[in-house]
């Protein structure tokens, strides 16, 4: 993407905020993303999201022009605030790694036993199961 002046941009919707044992699932490789949208579980379940990115691109559009479906929500926006506190302080980036690594040993003895169960990928607690 910077070769070639792309905007790199990662939608961590679903695997952001911990899940895969990092805060955000891009910080598991090298690649930078320019911008990132996220959502869900930053509120605990209010309805918010966010798009995230470098300033000189943020900066590029007209106010209002970047946006999400949930936008000036102050209760919302308060519930993130604590949601990421309490994130950051009880480690759940963390605590998603551990879990990840229980949940998927525990998968992997199965698919030893199991013909039905073709593959067990993912990170974190963001793991698929295969069924073949």
């Amino acid at each position: 993407c910077d070769t070639h002046g792309i905007i790199l941009i990662a939608d961590e919707i679903q695997t952001s905020f911990g899940r895969t044992g990092k805060l955000f699932a891009t910080e598991h490789w090298p690649a930078a993303p320019d911008m990132w949208t996220t959502a869900k579980s930053i509120a605990g379940g209010m309805p918010i999201s966010t798009v995230t990115g470098r300033a000189d691109i943020m900066d590029a559009s007209h106010i209002g022009g970047i946006g999400g479906t949930y936008s000036g929500n102050p209760v919302a926006a308060a519930a993130a605030l604590k949601v990421m506190e309490i994130m950051e302080r009880d480690n759940f980036p963390g605590r998603a790694e551990e879990l990840g690594h229980l949940f998927r040993s525990r998968l992997n003895k199965m698919k030893d036993t199991y013909s039905l169960i073709g593959d067990v990928r993912g990170r974190g607690v963001m793991l698929a199961l295969e069924l073949v």
